[in-house]
């Protein structure tokens, strides 16, 4: 069963985050995920969120989900 990585987030660094996302990305590599959602400008059609910033992420499974999560861990 698939397992979705979700983040909703608002955005006041746009350098950190451009940053974040170079050292994110290739954490990817050759993972079990599928990029769904990279959204900067959603748009909610009810209700109120505390960011404009979406990112869904599709794992294949838990297992893969998981190698890939703990993978960014520090020990």
């Amino acid at each position: 069963m698939s397992v979705y990585f979700v983040v909703q987030e608002k955005v006041t660094d746009e350098e950190g985050i451009a940053a974040y996302g170079k050292a994110a990305g290739p954490t990817l590599t050759g993972m079990r995920v599928k990029p769904l959602i990279l959204d900067n400008a959603v748009q909610p059609v009810e209700s109120e969120w505390h960011g404009a910033r979406l990112v869904v992420l599709e794992f294949e499974d838990e297992e893969a989900f998981r190698e890939w999560y703990d993978s960014l861990c520090v020990r």
